[in-house]
């Protein structure tokens, strides 16, 4: 019986990581492929850099002056101000490899999130057939690619779905953050994100 169960883990730790590698190879063909800096990266960017250098949430013209402005919420300019803090100015790349491992940590969230609501006969299957689905849609592993908001909101929604349910199963503090986190930060990151708090919240109080 030890043996069965310890095989079985063996076999799902092998299709975990088959998807995963499946996931991050068809992340870096995109981002190999599709890779752009262009206007809107180059904004965030901008702001980004000038956080760095002067500490002001500012943008850049083409004088080179640098003035106050409101045109972006934080919540990217920040997480590519900590990219190039970590590798390098201006090196938008490394900014896509880390959504890369957030949309792949991502999918990992979902499929617990669906092994833990589905029926305890169906958890299995449903956990595996959304991991798949989700490392092997092509309409969200695109954004990976590029040095936009989208690739880091899925990370902080499935994050949020996987804490409602884990304060479901056993109210705690740490889920509460882990929700309280995660809908913040996706309100930094779009005006939309917002709506994450609204949809989720009320299943968080029920």
């Amino acid at each position: 019986m030890q043996t069965v169960r310890i095989t079985g883990r063996v076999r799902n730790a092998l299709w975990v990581f088959l998807a995963l590698l499946a996931g991050a190879l068809l992340r870096v063909w995109m981002l190999k492929r599709f890779f752009e800096v262009t206007g809107d990266a180059l904004l965030y960017g901008g702001i980004a850099k000038n956080l760095l250098l002067y500490g002001r949430y500012a943008l850049t013209v083409g004088t080179g002056e640098t003035y106050p402005t409101l045109i972006r919420l934080p919540g990217y300019p920040l997480f590519l101000a900590i990219c190039f803090k970590l590798f390098g100015m201006e090196n938008y790349a490394s900014a896509a490899w880390v959504q890369i491992v957030l949309e792949l940590a991502g999918c990992l969230l979902l499929a617990d999130f669906a092994r833990r609501v589905a029926p305890t006969r169906l958890s299995r299957g449903a956990a595996f057939g959304t991991l798949w689905l989700a490392v092997l849609c092509p309409f969200t592993a695109v954004y990976a690619a590029n040095p936009l908001t989208e690739g880091p909101t899925l990370f902080v929604i499935a994050l949020a779905m996987w804490s409602v349910v884990r304060f479901e199963e056993r109210p705690g503090w740490r889920p509460a953050l882990g929700f309280t986190i995660a809908v913040t930060y996706a309100a930094l990151l779009r005006p939309d994100g917002a709506l994450v708090a609204l949809a989720f919240a009320p299943a968080l109080l029920v």
